[in-house]
């Protein structure tokens, strides 16, 4: 029996066909690992029909799994959806870039804390 009421942290890691908050970009891949020890892991099916940064063509897409393996989105939310039906009290965590590396990427402040305010 699961205690619903104890938090689960969950760790998660997505990649997406652009920065994340840049015009048109698109989740390609999300992982999830619970401390439980439970997984997943999907990309989308959808991939050809992405524009994607020379970054993630070059760096990100030669690593996700290939075509016959990918899922809807419909797919992946139904799995995720089930893979934490057990839990109430789930606490989500995940690495977001440092104000200070945004401004390396050549966003200035106000870009930096528009971003922070929207994703962060």
């Amino acid at each position: 029996m699961v205690n619903k009421s104890i938090p689960l942290n969950i760790f998660l890691d997505t990649e997406f066909s652009k920065l994340p908050w840049e015009k048109d970009s698109s989740l390609l891949s999300i992982g999830l690992y619970t401390e439980k020890g439970d997984s997943y892991y999907a990309v989308i099916d959808s991939l050809g029909s992405v524009e994607m940064s020379p970054f993630v063509k070059d760096n990100v897409l030669p690593y996700l799994i290939k075509e016959p393996e990918r899922k809807s989105s419909t797919q992946i939310s139904h799995d995720i959806e089930k893979l934490l039906e057990d839990y109430s009290n789930l606490q989500f965590w995940a690495q977001f870039p440092k104000k200070d590396w945004l401004l390396n990427f050549g966003f200035n402040e106000k870009e930096v804390e528009s971003i922070y305010t929207k994703y962060a």
